[in-house]
């Protein structure tokens, strides 16, 4: 399964083979190229940012619901709104929304806010930068990437700088070989840290009454039954 996505973004990517498909094959990126297309990558990582904590915000206003808190999910559910009318001013700074409407937005966001405060409380307006905060801590997922990328190309220029074969091969093995292993652990920890902390923050919330599938609601513990 590893193998089979490796192939597929080395395609996308034009990394079929380190830069050896490049060099040798002329194998171009179909796609992006890593090392050059870095806003790319950029605004793709905090795309990802927003979908995944408005998304979890929204589970978050369900969650109140189903509690019967309504005053904490309207607050929630302002927090939304806002942070989507914070993103269109962001995107009408690069051309991608209409400065036309960057005047009602922003009185929507000014009418929004005392609304906020009255019912999420004085920490509200916190709350809203944290889950901006969490929005823009995706761009770790570029920086992952490049950092992948170029510490490989890094590897090869050296061990072409050295003119020896076994030297320049020790010293680019040596630099793989730790390419691989941050590459093995550094986005399963970043991916489970946005898991856990920008999204699951979002929505879950500690205590609760403790999980107990095979007790019945007098208390007692159902076993099955043993055949002969």
């Amino acid at each position: 399964m590893s193998a089979a996505y490796a192939a597929f973004f080395g395609g996308l990517y034009g990394e079929y083979f380190g830069e050896l498909g490049l060099t040798v094959l002329g194998l171009k990126a179909l796609l992006i190229d890593r090392r050059t297309a870095i806003m790319p990558m950029l605004y793709f990582a905090v795309t990802v940012g927003i979908v995944h904590v408005i998304f979890g915000s929204i589970l978050g206003v369900i969650g109140d619901l189903k509690k019967k808190a309504k005053r904490h999910a309207l607050s929630k559910l302002l927090q939304i709104i806002v942070i989507v009318c914070l993103l269109c001013l962001v995107a009408s700074l690069f051309g991608y929304f209409p400065s036309l409407l960057t005047r009602p937005v922003i009185l929507i966001v000014l009418f929004l806010t005392p609304f906020i405060l009255f019912t999420g409380g004085i920490l509200a307006p916190l709350e809203l930068i944290k889950s901006i905060g969490n929005i823009i801590s995706y761009a770790r997922i570029m920086a992952i990437g490049l950092t992948s990328v170029l510490l490989a190309s890094v590897a090869n220029r050296l061990a072409g700088m050295t003119g020896d074969i076994v030297l320049g091969i020790v010293v680019a093995g040596l630099l793989h070989i730790l390419n691989i292993i941050i590459g093995v652990f550094s986005p399963a920890v970043h991916s489970l840290r946005l898991h856990y902390v920008e999204f699951f923050s979002k929505f879950i919330e500690p205590g609760g009454r403790k999980f107990e599938p095979l007790k019945t609601e007098e208390g007692i513990v159902w076993k099955p039954k043993k055949f002969s």
